[in-house]
């Protein structure tokens, strides 16, 4: 019901399912999928391991994110060789250089840590996973909003988007600082229980003494570093996306205010004075 240029995008909002185009929709699927899956590994499992503090979750969680993300980053590749697109979540090919370090991450960083085996603590990786995908249900919740009959409800869509923020802030900069120092200090301190072939690679690797040389440690560096980056770009793109909600909040205000109140009719004017100036003075 809000005026141009807030006119609900879909004939009927009860089939807007119906009427959204063949490219956006597999680019919706992928958006709901890749949110449910940030759900279990945010939410769902972090919460089912503290409470039971059965070790299967944790490692049903570990190898499900990494499958998903190295199936993705195969699919980024395949697509760029053939020009097929399998990926989950459908995004344009422009985003891929974002994606690809949030999915190296992902993989490398869990490998590293179900390397570590029980020297690893489980608690604190469930803590980087649920600093790295309970705010990402909430962004990807904001793509397939978008796409929904919420279009012609900008208000609704700048508090939405303002809860998208607030998450990013919290889980992937407040967060997401104690979460990437614990990680470096157990990359830097940490020296047991890796496989044999990784071993002499790891603390004190190479012959050095000096454990910022071992390649664990520069490898975790770099995959922080990667996430880090990410995190960045996320934390911008959204802000982005706040401005210009609140952009339409104000065009939608602005439409909504009434029209201002036009001036009465000029009094007609009498007999008398319909006169000519000619015509007056001869009467005079």
């Amino acid at each position: 019901g809000l005026a141009f240029p807030y006119r609900a995008p879909f004939m009927d909002d009860w089939n807007f399912y119906g009427e959204t185009s063949a490219h956006l929709r597999p680019v919706g699927n992928g958006q709901i999928i890749f949110a449910l899956h940030h759900a279990m590994e945010g939410f769902m499992m972090p919460l089912l391991y503290f409470w039971t503090h059965n070790p299967s979750y944790f490692f049903f969680s570990m190898y499900a994110d990494m499958g998903v993300e190295a199936y993705d980053t195969l699919a980024m590749i395949y697509r760029r060789w053939t020009g097929r697109d399998h990926t989950l979540t459908r995004h344009h090919p422009a985003v891929d250089h974002i994606l690809t370090p949030h999915h190296l991450f992902g993989v490398f960083f869990e490998t590293l840590a179900l390397m570590g085996g029980p020297g690893i603590s489980k608690t604190f990786m469930f803590h980087v996973e649920a600093s790295a995908h309970a705010s990402g249900v909430f962004i990807l919740a904001a793509i397939v909003m978008h796409q929904t009959p919420a279009q012609s409800w900008p208000r609704f869509l700048y508090r939405f988007q303002k809860c998208v923020v607030a998450a990013i802030v919290a889980c992937r900069v407040i967060w997401w600082i104690p979460v990437a120092a614990g990680s470096l200090r157990l990359a830097y301190a940490y020296s047991g229980d890796f496989p044999a072939w990784l071993a002499p690679y790891g603390i004190r690797g190479l012959g050095h003494s000096f454990p910022l040389l071992s390649p664990v440690f520069l490898f975790s560096l770099l995959l922080i570093g990667f996430y880090t980056h990410f995190n960045a770009d996320q934390l911008q793109y959204n802000l982005k996306l706040l401005r210009k909600a609140a952009a339409r909040v104000r065009a939608a205000n602005e439409a909504e205010k009434p029209a201002p109140a036009k001036p009465p009719p000029a009094a007609l004017a009498g007999p008398a004075q319909r006169k000519s100036p000619r015509l007056a003075a001869a009467s005079a």
